[in-house]
């Protein structure tokens, strides 16, 4: 510890010396004394034992201190992993450091050095500075676009480094005013039902120009486009089994009394494929029989079991009428009347079996009690035609042998034909026809033209072969003893042909026919007279989609394929044929290139007058070599072919579906050589077992439909009926039920449901949506209520 000199003794002490011999700082001493008097020694006290004199050293001044440099610290780590970096070191002024203003140390505190041996550094991209905006893409409108552009080059990504974020193109809208908007196609809508339900069909979609409308002059959509057609249902069609003919009835099975006599036939003509239904009804057939000997419809001697048969009482005696068809001398009784019963027939093992022993109509020779024959029918109306005849040119028939009438080897038809197809007023188009043939030629040819058909219509009209059929029927050449419709008219100079056409994807067509033949013969020149026909055609409905998707300039082309018409005599007391047939035609685009062959078929009546008949209960007209032709110019419909009417192979039977009506006659009309015997449709829908309908048995003549209830639609087996899914098959992304209700399918219909909300679950018991307590307080729910 130092202390400054006090100014005496620092006085003493400058005297001692020279003052050129004083240094500018220096340390010098300070004595004091004390003495041993506190108290003094006494009586032989000792002296004080410690120094009498302290020195201290004390300061003048601090001498000037120069600072020195301490050591380096370690060279620090590099401040970069990869390019250039630098590596550093320190060191401080402490050894000693300055003091009492002595200098500072000389030179620098920090020293820097480059790293050596680091790698080059990633370098990431950034992007130039935008360009300017380019010109608007379009020159009017809304739709017009620009756009600028940048590159990834200030710098350019090296060493590794990141590509610069984000696009290097811009695009913005621009708008230069209104253009015109041409049209555009909008969605479209959900596909049609299939035109074919198996065998490979055609649905259809359409759409309409409204996204957007044409606008400020815009164009319109395309002419072609709004529909659009695709191949559906190329599965294989169900091929229904039918019936081989019957075979001839066994020989019956006793020789008194009454027995039985079996047929048989097989499934097979043809056997059912691919799902197909089995034939209907049965193929065993079992019908009573009486041995010709006289009584021999009593009981036999030893008391054989016989057959249950029953018939009812027979009806009352009809009113005398004219016998219109019968051939020989006209007497006073040139009359007849009728009476009728029906059978009730088992066997023993309960099988019901066709056919009580003898006949189910009785017919007898009455006498006339008035002069009006009703066979001199008056009327212009479909069913009653002007006859212009005597009774006796009435009643005489002119069968197939005999020449007394006008010959049919020659003719022309001409008519008119009227209606809508497809929603579309045909207008009237004209038909024009002729036929001829002779002994020698095998078969009737037949030449007829349509003309003023509405052209988009014309593809539709050629498919119609049932406008033909009528006059077809009237002159086709007679093959075995088969009589045609100038042999059944006999001097009769009109008929009615009712018909309904469908094709296989449902749609329908009603035609309804009036062909008269004038009396008036027309002379060719070769001196031979020619039939002259008049026909008057109304049609209605809607042909199939391949026949109506016309386009002007890829129409495509039909080819008829050929077919037979089954006709069946029925009552010829009502006068009246029955005609059924299946068709085809195959449709090919304009290069021929693809086709796709149709079914369709048609049903008619045919109302040819009281007593008129057939010579067989069914005959065959076979309608070959058909060529068809359209001028899509002009509409004209071509139709070419030829025909024979003959009966078929086989017994004469009723055909299936049909149950044979026998007359038993009496009188001078035994002699007669014409059969009274017709073919009666059978009810399938009145029996159960005849019929596998579902829901609804809807009787046709022959056999019978079945249709579904409202909610079910009909399977494709023909009988069974399936629920519609309502819920399924609402479409178009919309539901139907409201919003906030859900769709419940039910067995033919369906039922709409609140959804519940969160918290709550439904009651089905009360019909309504519940919570727990929970929920309750939470939602502030306590019971939602379903309407």
């Amino acid at each position: 510890m130092f202390f400054r000199c006090r100014n005496a003794v620092l006085a003493l002490t400058i005297l001692a010396f020279t003052s050129a011999s004083v240094p500018p700082c220096s340390l010098m001493m300070l004595p004091r004394t004390r003495t041993c008097t506190n108290p003094a020694p006494k009586h032989g006290g000792a002296h004080c034992t410690e120094e009498n004199i302290d020195i201290r050293p004390c300061l003048v001044k601090f001498c000037p201190t120069d600072g020195e440099w301490g050591s380096w610290t370690p060279w620090s780590a590099c401040t970069a992993t990869c390019g250039v970096g630098l590596s550093q070191r320190r060191r401080r002024c402490d050894s000693p450091p300055p003091s009492n203003g002595g200098r500072s140390c000389v030179g620098e505190a920090v020293e820097d050095v480059m790293c050596e041996g680091l790698p080059p550094c990633p370098i990431s991209g950034s992007w130039s500075p935008w360009s300017p905006w380019s010109d608007c893409s379009s020159t009017c409108g809304v739709g017009g676009t620009q756009n600028r552009k940048r590159t990834c080059d200030n710098p350019t990504p090296s060493n590794g480094g990141r590509s610069c974020p984000g696009q290097d193109l811009m695009v913005r809208a621009c708008n230069r005013g209104p253009c015109p908007i041409n049209g555009g196609w909008g969605t479209w809508s959900s596909w049609s039902h299939c035109s074919h339900s198996c065998g490979g069909g055609q649905r259809r979609r359409t759409r309409i120009c409204d996204s957007p409308v044409p606008a400020y002059g815009g164009e319109d959509c395309p002419p072609t486009g709004s529909t659009e057609t695709s191949e559906c249902q190329s599965e294989p069609c169900p091929i229904h089994g039918d019936w081989s003919n019957w075979s001839s009835w066994s020989a019956c099975s006793r020789t008194c009394g009454v027995g039985l006599q079996t047929r048989e036939r097989e499934c097979t003509q043809p056997q059912p494929q691919f799902g197909g239904r089995l034939c209907r009804g049965s193929a065993k057939e079992i019908r009573t029989c009486e041995t010709q000997k006289r009584g021999s419809s009593e009981f036999c001697s030893n008391n054989e079991p016989g057959i249950i048969s029953t018939w009812s009482e027979w009806s009352s005696w009809s009113e005398c009428e004219p016998d219109c068809p019968l051939v020989g001398q006209i007497s006073e009784k040139s009359g007849i009347k009728r009476r009728e019963r029906t059978c009730t027939l088992l066997s023993p093992e309960n099988e019901s079996t066709h056919g009580c022993p003898g006949p189910a109509e009785e017919i007898q020779d009455c006498t006339l009690e008035y002069k009006l024959d009703k066979c001199q029918g008056v009327g212009t109306s479909v069913n009653e035609y002007t006859l212009n005849v005597s009774r006796i040119e009435i009643c005489s028939i002119v069968t197939s042998n005999e020449d007394t009438l006008q010959s049919a080897n020659k003719g022309l038809i001409i008519g008119t034909i009227r209606g809508r197809l497809n929603n579309q007023d045909i207008g009237t188009i004209h038909l024009n026809a002729n036929w001829s043939t002779s002994a020698s030629n095998r078969s009737t040819n037949y030449e007829f033209r349509l003309t003023n058909a509405p052209i988009e219509r014309s593809q539709c009209l050629q498919a119609l072969t049932e406008i033909y059929l009528p006059g077809i029927w009237y002159a086709a050449k007679e093959v075995s003893g088969a009589s045609n419709g100038h042999t059944i008219m006999g001097a009769l100079n009109g008929i009615t042909w009712e018909s309904v056409g469908q094709f296989a994807d449902g749609n329908t067509i009603q035609m309804s026919q009036r062909v008269l033949r004038s009396n008036d013969s027309i002379m060719s020149s070769s001196s031979e007279s020619v039939v002259y026909l008049t026909t008057d055609i109304y049609l209605s409905g809607s042909c199939t989609l391949s026949l109506i998707d016309y386009k002007t300039t890829s129409s495509p082309e039909v080819e008829l394929h050929d077919f037979h018409e089954n006709l069946v005599q029925l009552s010829p007391q009502k006068g009246s044929l029955h005609s059924h047939s299946s068709r085809a035609y195959t449709v090919y685009n304009l290069k021929r290139e693809k086709s796709q062959m149709e079914p369709y078929s048609w049903i008619s009546t045919i109302q040819i007058g009281p007593e008129r008949r057939q010579t067989y209960l069914t005959q065959e007209l076979h309608i070959n070599g058909i060529e068809n032709k359209v001028n899509s110019q002009t509409g004209q419909v071509e139709f070419y072919a030829e025909s024979i009417m003959k009966k078929p192979i086989g017994p004469d039977v009723c055909p299936s579906g049909f149950e044979l009506n026998q007359a038993r006659i009496t009188g001078t009309s035994i002699r007669l050589q014409r059969r009274r015997d017709y073919c009666k449709d059978v009810d399938e829908c009145a029996f159960p077992n005849l019929n596998k309908c579902d829901h609804v048995c809807k009787n046709t003549v022959p056999y019978y439909t079945c249709t579904c209830h409202k909610g079910y639609r009909l399977s494709v087996d023909g009988h069974s009926c399936i629920d519609i899914d309502e819920c399924a098959i609402s479409g178009n992304n919309q539901t139907i039920c409201p919003y906030g209700q859900r769709c419940i399918n039910t067995h033919g219909s369906y039922e709409c449901k609140h959804v519940c909300g969160p918290g709550l679950k439904e009651n089905p018991i009360m019909d309504r949506c519940e919570g727990n307590k929970h929920a309750i307080d939470e939602y502030h729910i306590g019971v939602y209520f379903k309407d």
